[in-house]
């Protein structure tokens, strides 16, 4: 087997299907998606675990708009399902913060993993298929992480007050194989 290193290309064979996120899920509208064609990269390997995870190269051309309770209740797994379908890989799945925190990209002197997860420029978009809550003047907000301008920070998509909000990010496929 090859000898796998953080930043190097690992390939998948995929098929093709139709991808629908639908408003139940997301919040705010049916959405459609094609089938991308994605190329891997090592992110990390776990050689405890003898698992390495594999990340898309870079985020979807595509956009998920998550809105709402719906969107926040549904987001994590409609993340998970869609980068399944996107990529024709049925173990596929979003980045999550615990990926982020698991790859110790702050240690890595080459810097290679800090441009695998933010870009060549900070410049990548993505949403993270992690929740986080937290409270502001009496209200809790309901957020979920993305990965933007060179950080990782969170959007809140619905308020204990009843008010909504919605947010378009990429989506990127994460993918743990065995080593």
């Amino acid at each position: 087997m090859k000898e796998y290193k953080p930043g190097d290309y690992y390939e998948f064979d995929s098929n093709e299907k139709t991808i629908v996120s639908r408003v139940d899920k997301n919040g705010y509208e049916d959405q459609y998606f094609h089938k991308e064609e994605v190329k891997f990269k090592v992110l990390y390997k776990d050689l405890e675990a003898k698992k390495m995870l594999v990340i898309a190269d870079k985020p979807t051309e595509q956009e998920l708009t998550l809105r709402g309770k719906a969107g926040y209740d549904n987001g994590v797994e409609e993340l998970h399902r869609i980068c399944r379908e996107i990529t024709g890989i049925e173990e596929a799945r979003s980045l999550t913060r615990e990926d982020i925190e698991k790859s110790r990209y702050w240690e890595d002197e080459s810097g290679v993993k800090a441009k695998l997860i933010f870009g060549d420029n900070d410049n990548y978009y993505n949403w993270i298929a992690t929740q986080t809550e937290g409270y502001w003047s009496e209200c809790k907000f309901f957020r979920m992480f993305f990965v933007g301008s060179g950080r990782v920070s969170a959007d809140s998509l619905y308020r204990s007050n009843g008010s909504a909000s919605s947010s378009s990010y990429a989506v990127r496929p994460v993918i743990e194989v065995d080593i």
